[in-house]
This record gives structure tokens, C-alpha cells and sequence, in this order.
């Protein structure tokens, strides 16, 4: 197939019909996702001129401050401060916590362990682990044994060092 973005034809990918028109929502929508607002509403004021006041109008609904909740929480977990973004996911997002995602809170604390090793905090992160992880594992045998692959790794790693 050819390249049809400068005639407006339709191309069929994976079974979906794409033309050039979808070219602008995927690239706001990547904007949105990876929580670039100001990119977003750039690339909208750009984009959006008076031929799409309808669309426009469904992204000015969006709730552009949860952009920068996910933002600040995404820089939390890139940073290593995992033990603030949990904090936070509960403060601003507790609903994504509760019992139904016991796999990501111990996620979010095998990761906290791992900066707690990172930054040499030994001690501290064998405590955590005796604490916080083995607790969770206890509940859960998928992550227990995640726990005891996690535990070895680092251990080894400590070996080495």
C-alpha cells in the first residue's frame, strides 16, 4: 500500500480502516497519555482551527488537572520515590489501591524495596521487606513468588558487591 496522508484515502491496518484524519487524534492522544499538556494544547491550538470546534470542545471537557496528577505521579515513580507515590495514588486516586489491585501496590513496593537496596539502605530495605512485602506475599501465592525471586536477585547482587 501506499503512502495515502497527503490524499485523505483510506489504508486497512490490523483490520481497522485508518485514514489521514486519525493522524491528529493519535498524536493528541499520545500527548495525553504520556501526560505532555502543554504539548497537547499546543499541538490542539495548531491542529483545531475553526473546521473542528466540535473536537475542540470534547478535549476542552477533558479534566486537564488528573493530567497533571498523572504527571506528578509518573515523575514520583521515575524519581525512585516510590514510598510519596503510593502516598499520593491514595490521596488522589485511592480507588486504584483497593483489594482488587493487591498486584500493583506490591509492585509499587517491590520497586520501593529495590530503591531502598539502590541507594544502599540495607538495613532499611531488609526491614521493609519484613514488614511490608513478606506481609503481602503471605496473601497472594503469585506474589510470593515473585518475593522470593526479587529476594535472591538483590541478594546476589549484594553478593557481588
Amino acid at each position: 500500500m501506499g503512502n495515502n496522508c497527503t490524499t485523505g484515502q483510506s489504508e486497512m491496518q490490523n483490520g481497522r480502516q485508518f485514514s489521514s484524519t486519525d493522524t491528529p487524534h493519535l498524536i493528541l492522544n499520545y500527548f495525553l497519555y504520556n501526560c505532555h499538556h502543554l504539548a497537547a494544547v499546543a499541538f490542539m491550538n495548531e491542529w483545531l482551527g475553526s473546521d473542528n470546534r466540535a473536537t475542540f470542545e470534547v478535549y476542552q471537557s477533558l479534566e486537564w488537572k488528573s493530567l497533571d496528577y498523572r504527571f506528578r505521579l509518573t515523575e514520583l515513580i521515575r524519581n525512585g520515590r516510590i514510598g510519596e507515590a503510593i502516598a499520593y495514588i491514595e490521596q488522589f486516586f485511592p480507588a486504584i489501591l483497593e483489594d482488587v489491585n493487591d498486584q500493583l501496590m506490591f509492585s509499587l513496593l517491590c520497586q520501593q524495596f529495590i530503591e531502598l537496596v539502590r541507594i544502599k539502605q540495607h538495613e532499611e530495605a531488609m526491614r521493609f521487606a519484613g514488614e511490608r512485602l513478606s506481609q503481602m506475599a503471605l496473601k497472594n501465592g503469585d506474589s510470593a513468588k515473585q518475593f522470593k525471586v526479587l529476594f535472591y536477585l538483590v541478594f546476589i547482587c549484594l553478593m557481588r558487591t
